[in-house]
């Protein structure tokens, strides 16, 4: 499994408490299928953790989740918690659904 955090694709000073889901991190599927992602988990480095709904991320494919509220799409998922990241410094990690880390990425 080839799922890494897309830095270029995240939004982490967005967002605020009039809009947060205006706030992303972004994960693209580089390995040579599709990945199903039911039950991985992503953690910031607080321990805020968002468990994934029955998803498959297609090959190539980019997934944002936002950190507010919003109805799941094929490409942007919903945490539904308010601000999660920090907008200067944070760690996502990426665990999958047997709590295996597969990406993490510092900003």
């Amino acid at each position: 499994m080839d799922v890494r955090v897309e830095g270029s694709c995240c939004n982490f000073a967005g967002g605020g408490v009039h809009d947060p889901s205006g706030e992303w991190v972004c994960f693209r599927n580089y390995d040579s299928q599709p990945v199903d992602m039911n039950d991985w988990r992503v953690h910031d480095a607080a321990g805020h953790a968002y468990r994934f709904p029955p998803f498959v991320l297609a090959l190539g494919a980019i997934v944002r989740v936002h950190s507010g509220p919003g109805a799941d799409i094929a490409t942007d998922l919903y945490w539904g918690r308010g601000t999660v990241w920090n907008n200067d410094h944070d760690t996502v990690y990426l665990y999958d659904a047997l709590s295996r880390l597969v990406s993490r990425y510092v900003y």
